[in-house]
């Protein structure tokens, strides 16, 4: 349904963050007693021009501890600074140098973003949630530049207010509970 993309600048690749981008694998990607095979988690660097996706059908050895996940945040991190010239850093986890706005556009319809302004998940058509990619960033001036650079459908939603000001991971896993809830028919709150 809808896959989850974290935009990163190289001032968010530090020790500070590492706590939380290592939680967002996780929240995007696990249920209780096993992996979503339908989701990816897209980690992306619009200024190396550099995505990292992890793919819930082919991931391998993510569990959810953060002693666990440090070995793969540190090569997720040097391949998101351009540090790196392996294609995939781990398995399930593949690194892509490109046209960002190309390689969005094969594979989503549009981008969804919180935004204080917009549509809430409630009114949101079941269609637009088929192949979209919900963007989050630690910096809101590199969303906003990361919008005005794709030429896909942007769609900003509303969130509950309880979520606004909440950490990136737990935006993620509350989204995906959301989600879970509208595809199967009920109130996402």
């Amino acid at each position: 349904m809808v896959d989850f993309g974290l935009l990163l600048g190289e001032s968010d690749l530090t020790n500070k963050n590492a706590p939380i981008i290592m939680r967002c694998l996780p929240s995007a990607l696990m249920l209780s007693h096993s992996i979503r095979k339908d989701k990816s988690l897209l980690l992306i660097n619009p200024v190396e021009k550099i995505i990292v996706k992890i793919e819930g059908s082919r991931v391998k050895r993510i569990f959810t501890d953060e002693a666990s996940l440090s070995g793969v945040y540190r090569k997720i991190r040097k391949a998101l600074r351009g540090e790196t010239r392996k294609y995939v850093i781990h398995p399930g986890i593949k690194v892509y140098k490109v046209n960002i706005d190309r390689f969005l556009s094969k594979r989503y319809h549009y981008v969804l973003y919180m935004s204080h302004k917009g549509k809430d998940l409630t009114d949101l058509d079941i269609s637009v949630l088929l192949r979209s990619l919900f963007i989050l960033a630690f910096n809101n001036d590199l969303l906003v530049g990361f919008l005005q650079k794709i030429s896909l459908n942007s769609c900003p939603v509303t969130l509950h207010k309880s979520m606004l000001s909440t950490p990136l991971d737990q935006i993620i896993a509350l989204l995906n509970i959301c989600l879970d809830r509208i595809e199967a028919g009920f109130p996402p709150y």
